[in-house]
Order: structure tokens, then C-alpha cells, then sequence
């Protein structure tokens, strides 16, 4: 590694923020064992699934600042530097995961005043807000912590099971080098820059999920067993301990993950560049794509409503975090494919402008028949989510419950649990109580993450001279977007979910709750036609900003 390369003060702005974001795992895991201190399983958890979004996807943030370094590797033709560039935000990664174990006693204790402040203040905004009074920051010094174990040996589970350990060990270094890989193709193969660049956010979401599918079930179901003093406390702590030292392990994993990462990425861009004619000219994949993706999401509300019925509040999260983020993370599947669409209209001579924006749009379409769908069929994704924590609760793993799901022979059960569309036995007075500014928000966010990356991709269309900077910023408005709705919308829900869940509230309140969010999230895909072009333009500005401060 060239020590030469930190003399350029926007590498090293490069390398703290990936250390930063990677220092920032230690929250993330701190928040089970915060849950079983404070007994506020869906609230905890949730702040949970906020700081995972902040952590698994803020290196797509930095993402824009990484494409100058490729421009200038690409207008050198030199890409020895880019790669030294690359290994020492590697580093970064590495370090700010031994920070990340030094901070895991901290960081539960910061989880445990915060959850406390929510459920005073009673939304999360509020909460955030209390941190910028001189007051709370004696709070969050009083919280400090020398670095521990947490009263824990390594390497002695004491009956965690160690397949998902090494399962988060591995996915973190496909997290570490993903995106890193795909922006080093882009540089390699300016005919089909963008598409490789795009794949960046795909390899992320790919990472996410397998964290999400064999990771965090896992620790759920762990923290489910000791909430009900089925398992002791210490397993909680095991768990913490060792995902924090895996996330470091995985981290040093992704320098000998890189090549082979940059060859697997450089393959698939090449592949799916060379099909963006046919993409143009065939848009009902991309279209029923987004539909699928789009009504996954919506099921995500239902999800809320199972953790009441089913009183088991970890489990039903992790089910929900697994939907959540393959639907948050749907414009990132679909991203490259939109890429190559770009790039061939971009080098194409028949080929208009014109076109790739009424293609995008038609594509924006399926976001809302997805939407309604998901609408209809509410009562019926109910049922759905209770069968499915219910299995795995019973095979303790879910990819055991999906493989069980796939098997034409269980596919009665599945059935069984379909309903016809319904209100829910929500009345007009449910809905009444209900903070219209609420619902106006989460509209006005599910709109932006919408349209966001198409308009990303398409403003990299019109401004060529700054296509891989603007193209990139599709991540950083998709990771705006979701983790805004993560701010304003479910904390809010899983406070209401945490106290039906205890009888403190009526089930009905969390069923007009996820009613109602499920109807404006139709109306936010229906707002993102209107969203598109301005969106466009801002993206633009932003690109055009940080092409001159950085």
C-alpha cells in the first residue's frame, strides 16, 4: 500500500467516512442485547434496522466522492493508482471495526438511554432533537464505557450456533469490496461505465440480504428465547461479541476478496451491457420487476400487525427486516439493467433521449400496480407473515422456512392462509386519530425512492461530461429516502406495536396504522410520474456541487 496516496486530502476524507460507517456496526449489534435490558423488543429493534440501513448502506454515500478517482484513472488510462486508492479504504473499513468492538459496551448503553428517550419523547425526530441540548450530552458521556467482552470468551458459544457467525464473517467482506470492485470495472471499461458502476449497489443489497435471510433471524430468534427465559441472557452477549469480531475478521477478508470480486463484476457488467438494446426495446421484465419488488414492500406493514397477533415481536422484525430490505433495495437490483439501458442510448445514433425517459417512466409504472396489489391483498399477507414466524419459530432458521415455502407439497398451507381484500374492521374513527402529516410524509418519501434512481441514471444521460458522478448519486437518494422513512415512519409503528403487543393499546390502532401507511404508499408511487423530472434537476445540481468542492 502506497503511503504517498493520503497526501491527497480527498482520500482521506474517503477512508475516515468508510471507517466512520464501519465504527458505526458496533450500534447495530448492541441494539439486541439493549432490547433484552429494556424489555422494548419492537422499539429497540427498530432502531436497529435504522443504524443497519446508516452502517450496510452508508458506503453507497461516499460512493460519488469515490467516482472522481475513477474519472481521473480513466483520463490517465492508469488504473494502479485506483487500486492503491481502493485497498486503503479497505483499511478504513478495518480499523473502524476494532473500533467497533470498542465501542459495543458503549454503544448498549447509548441504545438503552435512547430507547428511553423515544418512548418519552415519543417520536423519533424528538428524540434526535434531545441530542442537541447541552444536557443530554453529559448523558451520552456518563454512558462511556472502557472496551469488553461484555463477560465473554471468545470462541466459546456455550451453544450459539456458529453457521451464522461465519455466515456474517463472509458476507461483510462481499460488503467491504463490493462496491469498491464494481467502481475499479467502471474505470477498466469506459463503453459500459455506468453499468458497472451501478452494480456497486446491487453487490451491496446482495451482501444486506444474506445478513438478513442467515444473520439476523438467527440473532432474533436468540433474543426472542432469552425475552421469554427460554435461553439465558448471556447468549444475547455471545452473539453481540461475536458478530462485532466477525464484522472485523470480514472486513480484513475483503483484501483477499478484491480480485476476485473485480473479475466477477467486470463479467457481469460486460454481460448485461451488451443486453441493453434488447432492455429498450422489451420493457415488461423491468417493469413486472419493480411491480414484484414493490408489492414485497408493501407486506412490510403486515408484518406489524403479525408481531401483535402473534406476540413474538424479534422474530416477526427479522421476517420483516428481510422483506424491507429486498424491497428497499429493489431499484438497486434493477439499477444496472437500467445502466445498460443508458449507456446504449447514450452510444446509440437512432436511440432518443425522449425515449429512455418515457422507458424509465413506464417502468416507474409498476411501482404503483404493485402498490395497489399489495393493498388488496393485506389481509391475505397477514396470514402469510403469522404462518411464517410461527415456522420459524418451529425449524429456528428461516431459509429453512423459505426452502419449506418452495416445496410444491406445502404450498395447501400457503394457500390457506389467503383472504379476501378488506378494511380490517378498520372504522372511519380509527382513521381519524391518525396524524395526517404522518401519512403525508411517508407518501412524499415512498414517491422520491421511486423515482430517484431512474432520475439518477437519467440525468447521467443528459449531463455525459459528469455521468458516472450523477449516476452514482442514485444510491445516496435511495439510502436518503429509506433511511428517512426509517426515521419518521417505523419507530413510530413499532412504539405502536411494542404497546398492543403488551395490551397496553387496542390491536385495531396497529391495523389502521398499517391501513393507512399501505394507502399512501399507493399514493407515493402514483406522485413519483410527477417527481421524476424535478428530480432530475436536483440531481443534476448536487452533481454539478460536488464536482466543484471536491
Amino acid at each position: 500500500m502506497d503511503v504517498m496516496l493520503l497526501s491527497d486530502w480527498r482520500l482521506i476524507v474517503v477512508v475516515v467516512a468508510a471507517a466512520i460507517v464501519s465504527s458505526l456496526l458496533s450500534l447495530n449489534v448492541a441494539a439486541r442485547p439493549a432490547a433484552i435490558k429494556t424489555g422494548q423488543l419492537a422499539t429497540a429493534l427498530t432502531v436497529a434496522q435504522l443504524l443497519f440501513l446508516l452502517t450496510r448502506f452508508a458506503n453507497l454515500f461516499y460512493t460519488p466522492l469515490m467516482a472522481k478517482f475513477v474519472d481521473e484513472a480513466e483520463k490517465s488510462h492508469s488504473l494502479e493508482k485506483l487500486y492503491g486508492q481502493i485497498q486503503w479504504v479497505i483499511a478504513g473499513t478495518a480499523f473502524g471495526g476494532v473500533v467497533s468492538w470498542m465501542l459495543l459496551a458503549t454503544a448498549i448503553n447509548w441504545l438503552c438511554c435512547g430507547v428511553k428517550c423515544f418512548h418519552h419523547r415519543g417520536t423519533m425526530p424528538a428524540a434526535l432533537a434531545r441530542l442537541l441540548r447541552p444536557h443530554a450530552w453529559g448523558v451520552v458521556a456518563r454512558a462511556v464505557r472502557p472496551p469488553s467482552n461484555l463477560g465473554v470468551k471468545l470462541f466459546r458459544l456455550e451453544g450459539v450456533s456458529p453457521g451464522f457467525l461465519v455466515i456474517n464473517v463472509v458476507a461483510t467482506g462481499i460488503w467491504t469490496v463490493g462496491l469498491l470492485a464494481a467502481l475499479y470495472v467502471s474505470g477498466m471499461n469506459p463503453k459500459f461505465a455506468i453499468t458497472a458502476g451501478l452494480l456497486s449497489g446491487l453487490v451491496t443489497g446482495v451482501a444486506a440480504i444474506i445478513f438478513s435471510v442467515w444473520v439476523d433471524p438467527k440473532a432474533a430468534l436468540i433474543t426472542d428465547l432469552v425475552e421469554r427465559g427460554e435461553l439465558p441472557e448471556k447468549q444475547v452477549r455471545i452473539t453481540a461479541v461475536h458478530l462485532v469480531m466477525g464484522n472485523l475478521v470480514g472486513s480484513l477478508l475483503g483484501f483477499f476478496l478484491l480480485t476476485s470480486a473485480i473479475k466477477v463484476i467486470e463479467f457481469a457488467a460486460h454481460r448485461m451491457a451488451e443486453s441493453g438494446d434488447g432492455m429498450q426495446e422489451s420493457l415488461l421484465p423491468l417493469l413486472l420487476l419493480n411491480l414484484c419488488f414493490t408489492l414485497l414492500a408493501s407486506t412490510t406493514y403486515s408484518s406489524r400487525v403479525s408481531a401483535v397477533v402473534t406476540r413474538r415481536v424479534a422474530t416477526a422484525v427479522a421476517v420483516y427486516n428481510l422483506f424491507f430490505l429486498v424491497t428497499r433495495l429493489a431499484s438497486q437490483f434493477y439499477a444496472p439493467a437500467l445502466g445498460a439501458m443508458r449507456d446504449f442510448t447514450v452510444g446509440s445514433k437512432t436511440a432518443t433521449l425522449q425515449q429512455l425517459a418515457h422507458s424509465f417512466q413506464w417502468i416507474i409504472s409498476g411501482a404503483a400496480w404493485g402498490a395497489l396489489l399489495g393493498w388488496l391483498l393485506m389481509p391475505s399477507f397477514i396470514e402469510i407473515y403469522n404462518w411464517i414466524i410461527v415456522k420459524t419459530q418451529e425449524r429456528e432458521s428461516l431459509p429453512s422456512v423459505i426452502l419449506y415455502a418452495l416445496c410444491p407439497f406445502h404450498w395447501g398451507e400457503l394457500l390457506r392462509c389467503l383472504r379476501r381484500p378488506s378494511t380490517l374492521g378498520i372504522a372511519l374513527a380509527d382513521v381519524n386519530r391518525l396524524p395526517k402529516a404522518f401519512l403525508l410524509g411517508n407518501a412524499v418519501v415512498v414517491a422520491i425512492h421511486t423515482c430517484g434512481v431512474p432520475a439518477a441514471i437519467y440525468c447521467g444521460a443528459l449531463l455525459p461530461e459528469m455521468a458516472r458522478t450523477v449516476s452514482l448519486m442514485s444510491s445516496v437518494v435511495n439510502g436518503l429516502a429509506t433511511v428517512t422513512l426509517s426515521v419518521l415512519v417505523d419507530p413510530t409503528i413499532s412504539k405502536l406495536t411494542d404497546e398492543a403487543s403488551k395490551g397496553k393499546r387496542p390491536e385495531i390502532d396497529v391495523k389502521t396504522a398499517c391501513f393507512c401507511l399501505m394507502a399512501s404508499m399507493f399514493v407515493g408511487t402514483v406522485l413519483a410520474q410527477l417527481f421524476f423530472y424535478p428530480a432530475c434537476r436536483l440531481v443534476a445540481w448536487a452533481g454539478w456541487a460536488l464536482d466543484r468542492v471536491f
